[in-house]
């Protein structure tokens, strides 16, 4: 069931969804501001935004944006989100489990 503007706000402050929690849910869905580069995750170097492949996560409850790079210096997959923390260690797992694995976490690419 969708959660309407007008009833009550799922936190339980006792004020309604539209003067409470739904201006925070809403901020959470702000597109970020881009990184001029991703940091390599094996040499260090660094993956300009000229070279990111972005993420669709729009799906991903927590997760604002996904970017990828291949590593000019080394040819490694280097990758960052942002969004909620607990999300981004969550997905970050997830890709280091994976990434030994099929190396497809069911994002498109956009």
């Amino acid at each position: 069931m969708k959660l309407g503007r007008n009833d009550p706000c799922f936190c339980g402050s006792g004020k309604k969804y539209k003067k409470c929690c739904m201006n925070l849910m809403v901020k959470k869905r702000e597109k970020p501001k881009v990184p001029e580069f991703l940091t390599c995750n094996d040499c260090g170097s660094h993956a300009p935004k000229e070279l990111f492949t972005y993420l669709d996560t729009k799906d991903i409850e927590g997760i604002n944006m996904g970017i990828s790079a291949i590593c000019p210096n080394c040819g490694s997959l280097t990758y960052g989100f942002s969004g909620d923390p607990e999300e981004v260690q969550r997905i970050l797992a997830m890709l280091d489990e994976d990434l030994e694995g099929s190396g497809n976490l069911g994002f498109n690419k956009t």
